[in-house]
């Protein structure tokens, strides 16, 4: 196959990319090099031809002044590189001088599309070509490559996106997505190597076949995506979902917050990603090989996406099957968690994926990753194969027999079978008024104590064994009943709920009464948003705080006042270790923790105002429009850093009503000559995956 022939070069990169574009906008290019004892250098002019139609007019005149010229050096010693010593735009109305390397390709890139705009005006239309009174010859075949690019000149390339396959023969494989702002340029450099390209802004083809250099036979395909119109809104950040795939297994269906909490934690955590062995990542899509031997693939789920429906849940009867009495007294006494209802004696031919069984030695738990069954000929078996834990343990299991049960958790049934049906109880007797209010007499005392766990018979019995007429057992669904009605509401956001309380922390180490009381309360809200298990840590930190918070109130002389501060130190240090307990990422404010949607900045505002906050702010909370405010100053200094504190909140007529502490970020400027707020979009402006608006301001300290 015949070959272009090669183009004049000067050997430098960056230069030869510009003329590659230049060319490929059909631009007039000349290079005079002149070759010195210790440097060379390449004087490169770029300029529009001038139209037949427009030659000897004004406005030839005009296109013919309109000229780049670049002055590139490189010394002739091995391994130097080249570089732009000067850059100058002329034109009709002067000449200006260009600093940057972007600034130049920008400038070729503007003469391309002049050149192709005088190119359409100066075309000749079809009556006049048919009214001609000289014979006209026949054009040269056209170059599908301008067609494209005006079309993509044309089009809003602002917030378009591209969908990209590649095609080799038969074989169709994805590509990543595209974004359209600079896909004109990339589509002109790629024209300029020698690949084909032809279509329109919606769709076109870039062909690489025959071009040496390339990617190789291949065929790239550019389908522009459809934007959404107003009849079908995009879901909500709660509703969208994402996409599974673990080993190369079943694909399953995830929210979409689940799988960036697992896409942040394997990038940012310091305790995750020592787990992980090679990752990558592109916005809401990533690929993560942990060090367990875990595959994950995650990407946003898609209408096409197609998923099994689950199979019905079967019954307890069904998965236990025939069990004598004997037999089921045994499991009770063998395992504590079949005899408090928590798991179920399940048949080995009944067990499947996702299901954890307990050992029954060990206490433990192991959780099924496959399940090998054989039927004959001979006795049939069927052999289980544990998730791989650590590399001390073997993920083989035993062979058991059809019939023999496993001890299978009543919580891992419900994950794989989904939550057991709730079945209709006989009608209890009506209660009447008096005793109802007797009931939830004891439920207060019950909530009054901060006992938020489950309110077990043992748990009920330590609670009401110092009240002067303790409630019989036989009471005790009645009164669960009402503590269940009597549910203080949970923190909607427990992390921000914690950062407010170790704020509280930090401020009552001026071991002011005021400064600890505020502590107590938070101390006093916060098991709200924690599990059961921290409750009585909360509580003892609680009550000590609240002891050294009396003894500073009532401290009169100077052994008093020392022995009370002494007290208030190890409380507020017991506080703080409670409250890191219960939140970690509460030790300092993440940029990954920051609420990124307009709920979520809502309820993290309310957690954070719940102790503390006035009925007005909260009114306004829900009210408000919730943004992300940057507050950006230069340092006093040379004025060359720039310190950034990102809140995210609720404006309001009471002002910015934070939901989080500030983020602190300090960084160089960029560009001297703009200020801060300016500076600060440019470093971190891209960086925001929020949808909510994001303002800058400037802000002196």
């Amino acid at each position: 196959m015949a070959t272009a022939p090669q183009q004049p070069q000067t050997g430098i990169k960056n230069a030869d990319e510009l003329l590659t574009l230049a060319r490929a906008y059909n631009l007039t290019v000349t290079i005079d090099t002149k070759q010195g004892e210790s440097l060379t250098s390449h004087v490169v002019n770029i300029a529009i031809p001038v139209p037949a139609a427009h030659k000897g007019t004004e406005l030839g005149r005009t296109i013919a002044a309109e000229t780049l010229t670049l002055l590139w050096t490189k010394p002739t010693r091995k391994g130097t590189r080249g570089r732009l010593d000067d850059a100058t735009t002329y034109s009709v109305d002067g000449s200006r001088k260009l600093r940057t390397l972007r600034a130049v390709t920008n400038a070729v890139d503007f003469m391309g599309r002049e050149a192709a705009k005088y190119a359409r005006e100066a075309a000749p239309l079809p009556e006049d070509v048919i009214d001609a009174p000289f014979p006209v010859q026949p054009a040269p075949a056209a170059d599908p490559y301008n067609a494209l690019q005006s079309s993509l000149s044309a089009a809003d390339m602002s917030s378009a996106v591209y969908d990209v396959t590649a095609t080799k023969g038969d074989a169709v494989s994805g590509c990543p997505a595209q974004e359209g702002k600079r896909l004109a340029l990339a589509v002109g450099i790629k024209h300029g190597m020698g690949a084909r390209t032809e279509g329109d802004a919606d769709l076109f083809t870039v062909d690489w076949r025959g071009v040496e250099g390339g990617p190789g036979e291949i065929v790239h395909t550019f389908r522009r995506r459809t934007e959404t119109t107003e009849e079908t809104p995009a879901p909500a950040a709660d509703e969208r979902q994402h996409v599974r795939i673990t080993n190369d297994g079943p694909a399953e269906i995830i929210p979409t917050r689940q799988a960036l909490d697992e896409i942040n934690a394997a990038k940012m955590q310091p305790e995750v990603k020592r787990t992980v062995k090679r990752m990558s990542a592109s916005k809401s899509t990533a690929h993560i090989v942990y060090r367990d031997g875990r595959t994950v693939y995650l990407r946003p789920a898609t209408p096409d996406d197609v998923f099994p429906t689950p199979t019905e849940r079967p019954t307890d009867a069904e998965l236990t099957g025939e069990i004598d009495a004997e037999l089921a007294a045994y499991y009770a006494e063998t395992f504590q968690a079949v005899a408090d209802g928590s798991a179920l004696p399940v048949r080995a031919d009944m067990i499947q994926p996702g299901m954890d069984v307990i050992h029954a030695h060990m206490d433990e738990t192991r959780t099924i990753n496959a399940v090998t069954s054989y039927v004959g000929p001979g006795a049939p078996w069927v052999r289980p194969t544990w998730t791989f834990r650590s590399h001390d343990e073997s993920t083989t299991g035993s062979t058991f027999p059809p019939e023999m049960h496993l001890m299978v958790t009543r919580a891992s049934l419900d994950t794989v079978f989904g939550p057991a049906p709730v079945e209709d109880a006989d009608p209890a007797a009506p209660v009447d008024e008096k005793t109802r209010h007797w009931a939830e007499g004891f439920a207060a005392k019950w909530w009054a104590e901060q006992n938020t766990g489950e309110p077990t018979n043992a748990a009920l019995a330590a609670v009401f064994a110092h009240t002067v007429k303790p409630p019989k057992q036989e009471a005790y669904p009645l009164i669960r009943e009402a503590i269940t009605a009597l549910t203080p509401p949970a923190a909607a956001a427990p992390l921000f709920a914690a950062h407010a309380a170790r704020e509280a922390a930090e401020k009552a180490t001026d071991l002011a009464p005021a400064s600890l009381h505020r502590l107590v309360n938070h101390l006093e809200a916060l098991p709200l948003a924690a599990p059961p298990a921290r409750h009585v840590r909360l509580r003892a930190a609680r009550d000590t705080a609240e002891g050294a918070w009396e003894s500073l109130r009532a401290a009169r002389n100077l052994p008093a006042k020392t022995a009370a501060r002494s007290a208030a130190k190890d409380a507020i240090v017991r506080a703080r270790a409670a409250i890191l307990a219960v939140q970690p990422h509460a030790s300092r404010m993440h940029g990954t923790d920051m609420p990124a949607t307009a709920d979520e900045i809502r309820a993290a505002a309310l957690a954070y105002t719940a102790v503390g906050g006035t009925p007005d702010e909260r009114s306004a909370i829900v009210t408000g429009t919730p943004k992300v405010l940057v507050r950006c100053a230069s340092d006093s200094g040379t004025g060359g850093n720039v310190t950034a504190e990102i809140t995210a909140g609720v404006d309001s007529p009471l002002g910015h009503i934070p939901a989080h502490p500030p983020i602190v970020l300090t960084f160089r400027k960029t560009d001297d000559r703009e200020n801060a707020r300016v500076n600060a979009y440019r470093a971190i402006g891209r960086r925001f995956l929020v949808g909510v608006p994001v303002e800058y301001t400037d802000h002196r300290p």
